[in-house]
């Protein structure tokens, strides 16, 4: 199965970036609840009110926010896996960037650590170690999916023994 240009920036915009995005704090609706109410308390004249609240609001999103942030850069520095994929795209192998990858793609298998989660179409041999996920402490051969299923939608549970997880090594190939 091959994608063409339109079908991938299609889904490209569905699924956005292969990368960690950072969500806003402001933007919750705790925060919307708390403008209602410095919203309500302003026109009765409780200003002191309105302002203790907005300053006690943006204190603690501010703080949150910073805390989050901070999670979440040190959940980036251990999963960032940075690189380049081998994909095939309009007939032709293209070395783009791991984030360019979008699902339909079809990449060629190299050693080293696996980026994204990839369900394996065609090879010989592929060794795969998933310690890092399962703990197995043995290598995993894959194969790649029966063409006689072809007519069953493909599922990581039910084809397991065909699906490489992200976070995995790829040892041979």
């Amino acid at each position: 199965m091959r994608i063409g240009g339109c079908q991938r920036r299609r889904r490209w915009g569905a699924m956005g970036p292969n990368v960690l995005d950072f969500i806003q704090e402001f933007s919750k609706p705790f925060y919307l609840y708390q403008n209602f109410m410095v919203w309500t308390w302003a026109p009765f004249w409780y200003y002191y009110m309105a302002i203790v609240n907005t300053v006690v609001r943006l204190t603690g999103g501010f703080v949150v926010a910073f805390f989050q942030y901070g999670s979440d850069l040190d959940l980036y520095r251990l999963m960032v896996m940075e690189g380049t994929a081998d994909v095939v795209r309009e007939g032709e192998v293209v070395t783009v960037d791991q984030t360019d990858v979008v699902p339909g793609d079809i990449v060629r298998l190299r050693p080293g650590a696996a980026n994204f989660d990839m369900c394996i179409v065609q090879s010989k041999r592929v060794l795969v170690d998933e310690s890092a996920l399962t703990g197995e402490v043995h290598p995993i051969a894959k194969i790649p999916l029966d063409p006689a299923d072809s007519h069953r939608t493909y599922h990581p549970k039910t084809h397991k023994s065909s699906t490489i997880s992200a976070g995995t090594t790829i040892l041979e190939c």
